[in-house]
């Protein structure tokens, strides 16, 4: 394996969803553990900065270099084993990191695995199995099945050294907030968990803590800060045998809120239910021909017969009716056809908002996407729509907002038009997350802090809980090398 320089002018690997652009010296493609342990051994050596990739689709420029040298990962996209799981139905896979998530449901999609999947549905279905795990990614069937933390059963993590720490659920845990590990070849690591209390809401801002926490937590969601992963198995549930959709036409984000709360009440078989704004319905109607100037509502049903499902659909009609919404506001899929019709239109939406801001930044390239990743607890979503509406309107800012209503999290998104409304966008979000905070949520529900989010990241942790997420990184890099710009 070469290490190689970075041309100016290849950004490719500069850049991830976010369009943030870097700056890096040199990058290298391992295939395999011995060339990252390679890698990381030297650039250990001479002190320089690491940023680890994979397929770079996060929104946050957690895959983005400062400085240094980039390790990608796309190479390593192997899947490498497979076992059943003696205490339930489910099945265990190992792949590495590198693996695309559209990948691995082609794999299982043709082969004897095909009544399995993994429940973490991220948009971007390219998205590497490596990086859904360092940001705790989750997507649309969160509701239902949570996020990636639930599906991870081991991991394979290269430290910034080069020495090796293989983990498995349950094997090694903290005692209180103190733990103590070993590598590999033996080396000791001992250090403290820090002593703040995670939101109770979906979240993925800052390392994962709690008392007596399984190690293998520190490592979901830490943004390629504490270690590189190279290896996962993967926890694969059940399919359902059934999955139908519903989408409803409303006349407000008002009552789209209070709609997902009555069906949220009934206790049905839903594996999500999600939002989108006029805006955001615009990008929807080019594939599906939804009228104009509505919000929508979309949920997924799940179930073993169809006669079940249809009475699902006749209870959830009920509701609908309620809300004023007739049979002609309503477009039912029960057919693969229809299904992936509406995951189509569902990924034209960022798809969408991507084009605006390449358009703008073409004249004003100092502008990034500006997207929220905002979650608070039951009961506060109308309090965090008003404020959203509010804003948005005071300053006519071009906006989509969508997402998973059902969890509380909606991403809403500002595409501005100059440097101006670039920084009153800023501005917004930085005030929408103190909201969120003061609420008992989250200022980054999925898609992690990296270096665009890291100043909201005070908003929900004081100075002693970061400098306490600072000593546990040193725990496992010492050099503060991986990720540099990342989370703090």
């Amino acid at each position: 394996m070469i290490i190689q320089n970075i041309h100016p002018d290849n950004v490719d690997h500069l850049r991830d969803e976010s369009r943030l652009t870097g700056f890096a010296e040199t990058i290298s493609f391992p295939e395999n553990d011995e060339d990252v342990i390679s890698v990381l051994k030297e650039m250990h050596t001479l002190g320089k900065p690491v940023t680890v990739q994979g397929s770079r689709t996060g929104l946050s420029g957690g895959a983005v270099p400062l400085e240094g040298h980039v390790i990608n990962l796309q190479k390593m996209d192997s899947i490498l084993a497979s076992r059943p799981l003696e205490a339930d139905d489910s099945y265990a896979l190992t792949v590495q990191a590198g693996l695309l998530l559209s990948s691995l449901e082609e794999h299982l999609q043709n082969s004897s695995l095909s009544r399995y999947f993994f429940p973490p549905d991220p948009t971007e279905t390219t998205a590497s199995i490596g990086g859904i795990i360092a940001c705790n990614s989750s997507g649309a069937a969160s509701y239902l099945y949570g996020p990636a933390r639930r599906y991870v059963n081991k991991l394979k993590v290269i430290l910034a050294d080069g020495t090796v720490l293989n983990l498995k659920r349950g094997q090694s845990k903290a005692s209180g907030r103190l733990f103590s590990i070993n590598t590999d070849d033996m080396k000791h690591l001992h250090g403290r968990i820090p002593g703040y209390s995670m939101p109770n809401v979906k979240n993925s801002a800052g390392y994962f803590a709690a008392d007596d926490l399984d190690i293998l937590d520190l490592f979901i969601g830490s943004e390629g800060t504490l270690g590189i992963i190279t290896q996962a198995e993967l926890i694969l549930r059940p399919r359902p045998l059934l999955t139908w959709g519903m989408f409803f036409m409303l006349v407000s984000a008002s009552d789209s809120v209070k709609f997902t709360e009555s069906l949220k009440q009934k206790g049905l078989p839903l594996m999500s239910i999600e939002y989108f704004d006029p805006r955001s319905m615009e990008f929807v109607r080019e594939q599906i021909p939804f009228k104009e100037g509505s919000c929508g509502v979309y949920t997924q049903l799940i179930g073993d017969d169809e006669a079940g499902l249809t009475r699902v659909m006749l209870d959830i009609a009920v509701i609908a009716d309620e809300y004023g919404i007739s049979e002609d506001d309503i477009f039912t899929a029960c057919s693969k056809e229809h299904m992936d019709l509406i995951k189509q239109a569902r990924h034209c939406v960022p798809e969408g908002i991507n084009r605006l801001v390449d358009e703008t930044r073409k004249t004003h390239p100092d502008v990034t996407k500006l997207a929220s990743d905002i979650a608070v607890p039951d009961g506060r979503l109308n309090d965090m729509m008003d404020i959203y509406m509010k804003d948005l309107s005071k300053n006519d800012l071009i906006h989509a907002i969508f997402g998973h209503i059902g969890d509380n999290h909606l991403h809403v998104n500002i595409v501005a038009r100059n440097s101006t409304e670039y920084m009153t966008g800023k501005s917004l979000i930085r005030s929408w997350c103190e909201s969120a905070v003061s609420f008992g949520g989250t200022m980054s529900a999925e898609h992690g802090t990296g270096k665009l989010k890291k100043d909201y990241l005070r908003l929900m942790y004081s100075d002693a809980d970061i400098d306490e997420m600072k000593n546990l990184k040193m725990v496992f890099d010492n050099k503060n090398i991986l990720g540099r710009g990342n989370i703090f």
